[in-house]
Protein backbone atom coordinates (compact mmCIF):
# COMPACT_ATOMS: atom_id res chain seq x y z
CA UNK A 1 0.00 0.00 0.00
CA UNK A 2 2.88 2.23 0.66
CA UNK A 3 4.19 2.00 -2.77
CA UNK A 4 1.22 3.07 -4.21
CA UNK A 5 0.97 5.94 -2.36
CA UNK A 6 4.79 6.88 -2.91
CA UNK A 7 3.76 6.46 -6.70
CA UNK A 8 0.55 8.73 -6.49
CA UNK A 9 2.60 11.18 -4.61
CA UNK A 10 5.21 11.32 -7.19
CA UNK A 11 2.88 11.48 -10.11
CA UNK A 12 1.23 14.64 -8.38
CA UNK A 13 4.46 15.79 -8.24
CA UNK A 14 5.32 15.17 -11.70
CA UNK A 15 1.90 16.57 -13.15
CA UNK A 16 2.85 19.89 -10.74
CA UNK A 17 5.79 20.31 -12.49
CA UNK A 18 4.90 19.77 -16.07
CA UNK A 19 2.29 22.45 -15.54
CA UNK A 20 4.54 24.90 -13.83
CA UNK A 21 7.41 24.71 -16.88
CA UNK A 22 4.14 24.76 -18.93
CA UNK A 23 2.73 28.33 -17.31
CA UNK A 24 6.56 29.64 -17.42
CA UNK A 25 7.22 28.81 -20.93
CA UNK A 26 6.87 31.41 -23.41
CA UNK A 27 3.43 31.83 -25.44
CA UNK A 28 4.78 32.79 -28.65
CA UNK A 29 7.46 31.39 -31.15
CA UNK A 30 9.93 33.28 -33.94
CA UNK A 31 12.88 31.86 -36.09
CA UNK A 32 13.86 33.48 -38.89
CA UNK A 33 16.45 32.51 -41.83
CA UNK A 34 18.23 34.82 -44.58
CA UNK A 35 19.87 34.44 -48.00
CA UNK A 36 20.95 37.09 -50.22
CA UNK A 37 19.68 36.32 -53.29
CA UNK A 38 21.05 37.58 -57.25
CA UNK A 39 17.96 39.07 -58.30
CA UNK A 40 16.43 42.69 -58.18
CA UNK A 41 13.93 43.45 -55.54
CA UNK A 42 11.21 43.54 -57.93
CA UNK A 43 11.73 39.97 -59.23
CA UNK A 44 11.97 38.67 -56.20
CA UNK A 45 8.83 40.28 -54.72
CA UNK A 46 6.83 39.11 -57.67
CA UNK A 47 7.59 35.48 -57.28
CA UNK A 48 6.51 35.81 -53.63
CA UNK A 49 3.56 37.91 -54.09
CA UNK A 50 1.51 35.52 -55.54
CA UNK A 51 1.36 31.63 -55.59
CA UNK A 52 2.23 30.48 -58.90
CA UNK A 53 5.22 29.90 -58.76
CA UNK A 54 5.30 28.32 -55.59
CA UNK A 55 4.68 24.60 -56.37
CA UNK A 56 8.56 24.55 -57.90
CA UNK A 57 10.23 26.17 -54.48
CA UNK A 58 8.07 24.45 -52.08
CA UNK A 59 9.62 22.04 -49.40
CA UNK A 60 6.86 19.82 -49.43
CA UNK A 61 7.21 18.82 -53.48
CA UNK A 62 10.63 17.85 -52.23
CA UNK A 63 9.22 15.73 -49.53
CA UNK A 64 5.83 14.08 -51.66
CA UNK A 65 6.32 14.37 -55.52
CA UNK A 66 2.52 13.21 -55.69
CA UNK A 67 1.28 16.58 -53.88
CA UNK A 68 -1.55 18.51 -55.12
CA UNK A 69 -1.78 22.40 -55.07
CA UNK A 70 -5.28 24.12 -55.36
CA UNK A 71 -4.84 27.49 -56.33
CA UNK A 72 -7.71 29.95 -55.15
CA UNK A 73 -8.40 33.48 -54.03
CA UNK A 74 -7.15 36.42 -55.98
CA UNK A 75 -4.30 35.78 -58.67
CA UNK A 76 -1.60 38.39 -57.18
CA UNK A 77 -1.43 40.24 -54.02
CA UNK A 78 -3.58 39.80 -50.75
CA UNK A 79 -6.34 37.39 -50.88
CA UNK A 80 -4.05 35.07 -53.13
CA UNK A 81 -4.32 31.38 -51.40
CA UNK A 82 -3.08 28.16 -52.61
CA UNK A 83 -3.93 24.68 -51.16
CA UNK A 84 -2.09 21.36 -50.58
CA UNK A 85 -3.05 17.75 -50.20
CA UNK A 86 -0.72 14.95 -49.94
CA UNK A 87 -1.66 11.66 -48.54
CA UNK A 88 2.26 11.29 -46.90
CA UNK A 89 1.51 12.49 -43.37
CA UNK A 90 4.14 14.51 -43.15
CA UNK A 91 2.85 16.77 -45.79
CA UNK A 92 -0.53 16.54 -44.73
CA UNK A 93 -2.93 19.41 -45.76
CA UNK A 94 -3.11 23.29 -45.51
CA UNK A 95 -3.48 26.44 -46.72
CA UNK A 96 -1.28 29.65 -47.20
CA UNK A 97 -2.59 32.93 -48.14
CA UNK A 98 -1.13 36.08 -48.76
CA UNK A 99 -2.34 38.61 -45.55
CA UNK A 100 -0.72 41.74 -47.28
CA UNK A 101 2.10 43.04 -49.21
CA UNK A 102 3.92 45.98 -48.70
CA UNK A 103 4.43 48.54 -50.61
CA UNK A 104 1.87 47.66 -52.92
CA UNK A 105 2.72 45.94 -56.39
CA UNK A 106 2.98 49.56 -58.46
CA UNK A 107 4.87 50.94 -55.55
CA UNK A 108 7.95 48.72 -56.24
CA UNK A 109 10.54 49.96 -58.36
CA UNK A 110 13.98 50.81 -58.58
CA UNK A 111 13.74 53.32 -56.15
CA UNK A 112 12.00 51.20 -53.39
CA UNK A 113 14.65 50.00 -50.71
CA UNK A 114 12.38 47.42 -48.79
CA UNK A 115 9.10 45.69 -48.87
CA UNK A 116 7.41 42.69 -46.54
CA UNK A 117 4.97 40.36 -47.63
CA UNK A 118 2.98 38.40 -45.43
CA UNK A 119 1.73 34.77 -45.81
CA UNK A 120 -1.00 33.14 -43.14
CA UNK A 121 -0.27 29.45 -42.33
CA UNK A 122 -3.07 27.10 -41.53
CA UNK A 123 -1.87 23.75 -41.44
CA UNK A 124 -1.40 21.03 -38.68
CA UNK A 125 1.25 23.04 -36.68
CA UNK A 126 0.71 23.54 -33.07
CA UNK A 127 -0.66 27.62 -32.01
CA UNK A 128 -2.74 30.22 -34.25
CA UNK A 129 -2.21 33.19 -35.27
CA UNK A 130 0.61 31.57 -37.53
CA UNK A 131 2.11 33.65 -40.30
CA UNK A 132 5.75 34.23 -42.05
CA UNK A 133 7.09 37.47 -42.60
CA UNK A 134 8.78 37.99 -46.14
CA UNK A 135 10.84 40.55 -45.47
CA UNK A 136 12.98 42.05 -48.93
CA UNK A 137 15.70 44.38 -48.86
CA UNK A 138 17.23 45.68 -51.48
CA UNK A 139 21.28 45.14 -51.04
CA UNK A 140 24.55 45.50 -53.19
CA UNK A 141 26.46 48.33 -54.61
CA UNK A 142 23.99 48.48 -57.37
CA UNK A 143 21.11 47.51 -55.76
CA UNK A 144 21.08 44.41 -57.99
CA UNK A 145 20.95 41.96 -55.06
CA UNK A 146 17.95 41.25 -52.73
CA UNK A 147 18.40 40.02 -48.96
CA UNK A 148 15.36 38.01 -47.96
CA UNK A 149 14.83 37.88 -44.32
CA UNK A 150 11.68 34.81 -43.80
CA UNK A 151 10.19 34.66 -40.55
CA UNK A 152 7.83 32.44 -39.04
CA UNK A 153 5.79 33.63 -36.00
CA UNK A 154 3.06 31.60 -33.98
CA UNK A 155 1.30 32.23 -30.60
CA UNK A 156 0.61 29.48 -28.54
CA UNK A 157 -1.61 31.48 -25.57
CA UNK A 158 -2.38 29.51 -22.54
CA UNK A 159 -2.92 25.95 -24.16
CA UNK A 160 -0.12 23.85 -22.48
CA UNK A 161 0.44 21.26 -24.92
CA UNK A 162 1.22 24.28 -27.81
CA UNK A 163 3.67 25.68 -25.20
CA UNK A 164 5.53 22.53 -25.37
CA UNK A 165 5.48 22.55 -28.60
CA UNK A 166 7.34 25.61 -28.57
CA UNK A 167 10.25 23.23 -28.13
CA UNK A 168 9.95 21.88 -31.91
CA UNK A 169 9.91 25.36 -33.46
CA UNK A 170 13.40 24.34 -35.00
CA UNK A 171 11.90 20.91 -36.77
CA UNK A 172 9.17 21.37 -38.91
CA UNK A 173 8.87 25.17 -39.23
CA UNK A 174 12.28 25.69 -39.29
CA UNK A 175 12.69 23.05 -41.82
CA UNK A 176 10.26 23.90 -44.50
CA UNK A 177 11.74 27.82 -44.04
CA UNK A 178 15.21 27.04 -45.08
CA UNK A 179 14.68 24.31 -47.22
CA UNK A 180 11.67 26.82 -49.11
CA UNK A 181 14.18 29.48 -49.05
CA UNK A 182 17.02 27.71 -50.66
CA UNK A 183 15.09 26.17 -53.18
CA UNK A 184 13.52 30.05 -53.73
CA UNK A 185 17.18 31.00 -54.75
CA UNK A 186 17.39 27.98 -57.37
CA UNK A 187 14.10 28.78 -58.86
CA UNK A 188 15.17 32.91 -59.21
CA UNK A 189 18.34 32.07 -60.89
CA UNK A 190 16.44 30.77 -63.68
CA UNK A 191 14.38 33.89 -63.63
CA UNK A 192 16.30 36.03 -66.52
CA UNK A 193 17.55 39.38 -65.34
CA UNK A 194 14.82 41.42 -67.49
CA UNK A 195 12.03 44.57 -66.48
Amino acid sequence: MMRVLEFIVALIIVVVAAVIVGVVMPSSGHIDRSATIGKDMRQVYDVLNNFRRFPEFSEQRDMDRNIKFDFSGKAYGPGAEISWSSDDYKVGTGKFTIASADPSFEKVDSTAKKATIVWNVDNDWRGNDKHFTIDLERNGSRGQLTKVTWSYDVAYGFNLINRYSSLYIHGDPDVFVQSTLNSLQNVLASVQNVD
